[in-house]
């Protein structure tokens, strides 16, 4: 089984990357604000999407991270890129994705984040 690891993630976190939780409701959106890296699990700290600062931890592998497919790109700019092109690319162009929250990892295809073309 596939697991959501901090290494698909860390990338996204300075630019205020959103995930579905189900801690305390179910599919709630909420931001991560930061990281709590434990021996036996990888807590994750959200602020909730209400009016009040509200603060909850979830655990790593409970989240999904919402992203953009790569497949979004080709809307846009009608540019073909194949996921396997990424290594290749410069790295301020793959900071560029992280920042406009495309799924570099391809995390959605192994059902371990949301395509934000999806959510209602």
């Amino acid at each position: 089984m596939k697991k959501l690891k901090l290494k698909h993630i860390t990338s996204y976190l300075p630019y205020g990357i959103k995930v579905i939780s189900n801690e305390r409701y179910e599919n709630e959106i909420a931001l991560i604000t930061s990281l709590n890296y434990g021996l036996d699990q990888d807590l994750i700290m959200l602020q909730g999407n209400t009016k009040e600062l509200d603060f909850f931890e979830d655990e790593l592998e409970k989240i999904k991270p919402i992203l953009r497919p790569l497949s979004d790109l080709t809307k846009e700019i009608k540019y073909n890129l194949e996921l396997e092109m990424i290594n290749y690319l410069p790295f301020v162009i793959v900071q560029e994705l992280f920042k406009w929250h495309f799924d570099v990892f391809n995390l959605i295809d192994k059902d371990l984040a949301i395509d934000i073309n999806n959510l209602k």
